[in-house]
């Protein structure tokens, strides 16, 4: 076993500890000091080799088994993993590990996990929600520590973008991201169209629409695919029924209140965010409006339940993991170099229908698919 040397950790850097000894025990790994199959120190051991505390040193051990570096053994300790001889970077910049408060990004990272793993790929989440965060993903960029890197993040700026250009590390975008030239999206256009058409299935005439901002193009963006739905209905757009706002539940919750107490005879209401919709279904139950006999309701969802928000909707289902697999897809190929040009692939929302009874000849039963162009 490689001795491994006392490095007492930084007090006061603005990096928390475990990070700190994560990158210390990763640059070993990566760098052979530490041989696949080898057991690293105990908790104890490394704890006080490193001027620490148990917690801080489990907290790290976790974190590398998250980006695949190391396996936890119960009762018998922590072990140095065969690497693969591929790895992806997933980043993200929000909270991912919490369902109920984030499902897409939990469900997608799940997908990418399993995607990437039947090829034979180590999937490395990187959450990157602080300056410090973004500085030591940077460093891996520079120094290379995976061979593809999947964004579900915003924020890439100029600095990494040049720095993948210059190690030739390939990425692709979940999104259309600036300065990505792959990416695998939802057709959030689609979603707009398809949506309206739906509710006017339903009998709603006075549509709304609650959508989050659209940063990745608002020409293929849910607004544009609401008002290209209503104009083919020959209803006129009214800018008064839509709103834009953050992607939070709070803001979801008030803005259909906005829309309920401004927005005279709305009968009809899309939400193109499923944390939107969270917050939209508690203060429905909250008022007198009677769903969906008062208000249809349609929303953007993940993963179809029979009841995700309390209240019945017409599920415009954005099919993560066929998004998945066709991104584990496009960054295999263009790591092999066998896919030069741009790619942007949109994937259609799936709609379902839940117990309501649709109008115009089109009812179908509970739990059935809504037949719509």
């Amino acid at each position: 076993m490689m001795k491994q040397v006392s490095k007492p950790l930084e007090h006061g850097r603005g990096v928390p500890k475990y990070l700190q000894l994560a990158a210390i025990l990763r640059r070993d790994i990566l760098e052979n000091r530490l041989a696949p199959g080898e057991k690293l120190k105990s908790v104890r051991e490394l704890a006080n080799l490193h001027d620490s505390n148990k917690a801080t040193v489990s907290q790290t051990m976790r974190h590398l088994a998250s980006e695949g570096l190391v396996e936890l053994k119960e009762k018998k300790g922590c072990f140095v993993r065969e690497q693969s001889p591929r790895s992806a970077a997933v980043v993200f910049d929000r909270n991912i590990y919490d369902p109920n408060r984030t499902p897409y990004t939990s469900l997608l990272l799940q997908e990418l996990e399993e995607r990437f793993e039947e090829q034979g790929w180590i999937c490395r989440p990187l959450l990157n929600t602080s300056p410090w965060a973004w500085e030591e993903f940077r460093e891996a960029l520079k120094n290379r520590q995976f061979d593809v890197v999947v964004s579900v993040s915003s924020e890439f700026d100029e600095q990494m973008l040049a720095i993948m250009r210059q190690v030739d590390i390939p990425a692709v975008g979940v999104f259309c991201l600036d300065g990505f030239d792959h990416f695998v999206d939802l057709d959030w256009f689609e979603l707009g169209r398809r949506a309206v058409d739906a509710l006017m299935a339903a009998g709603a005439r006075r549509i709304g629409l609650i959508h989050g901002p659209e940063q990745f193009g608002r020409e293929k963006g849910p607004s544009a695919g609401y008002q290209a739905g209503l104009a083919a209905q020959g209803i006129a757009f009214d800018p008064a029924l839509v709103r834009c706002v953050s992607f939070q539940q709070s803001a979801g919750r008030e803005a259909v209140a906005s829309l309920l107490d401004q927005a005279a005879e709305l009968d009809g209401l899309i939400v193109a965010d499923e944390l939107l919709m969270q917050g939209v279904a508690h203060e429905l139950v909250s008022r007198p409006v009677r769903v969906p006999d008062e208000l249809v309701v349609a929303s953007q969802v993940s993963v179809r339940k029979d009841d995700p928000f309390i209240v019945p909707v017409i599920q415009l289902h954005h099919n993560v993991t066929q998004q998945a697999l066709r991104l584990v897809e496009l960054a295999v190929a263009l790591n092999a170099r066998k896919h030069t040009a741009n790619s942007m692939i949109r994937i259609p929302p799936t709609i379902y229908d839940f117990g309501l009874h649709l109008h115009a000849g089109r009812q179908v039963a509970e739990g059935g698919r809504v037949n719509i162009r």
